[in-house]
Formats: structure tokens, sequence, C-alpha cells
């Protein structure tokens, strides 16, 4: 048995293409688990000083929309 975990949804059918009976399961994520992710790492950033509240603003809008956007 053989196991590929991926988080590109375009790598099934390539193992489906060169393997027989494969079985999948679909994991996506959540708006709020991206979102709560990127929290985290901002707040873990080594020079927390050098962003405004509004450079982290427009982070937390954009990076979670480029992530779904990546993940569709």
């Amino acid at each position: 048995m053989l196991l590929f975990l991926a988080g590109r949804p375009f790598i099934s059918s390539e193992v489906e293409n060169h393997f027989l009976n494969v079985d999948s399961i679909s994991v996506s994520l959540t708006k709020k688990y991206r979102e709560g992710f990127l929290r985290i790492t901002l707040d873990r950033d080594a020079e927390p000083d050098a962003m405004d509240g509004s450079c982290r603003a427009h982070i937390m809008e954009i990076i979670p929309k480029i992530i779904f956007e990546m993940y569709i």
C-alpha cells in the first residue's frame, strides 16, 4: 500500500495515471483555518514592530484570497 499526501488538487489525477485501484480522500482548508494560521504566523514575526496595523490588515485581507485561489 502506498500513501500520497499533497496539497494540490491536480496531483490525484497524476497518481491515478500511474497506479491502479487508487482511493482518495479530499481535504480542504476552511477560511477560518487559513485566517487563523496566517494570524499565528504574523504574531510570531521576528520583528513585530516593523509592520503597522494597516499593513497587517492588508495581509489578512489579501493572503487568504490568494491561498483560496491556489487550491481551487
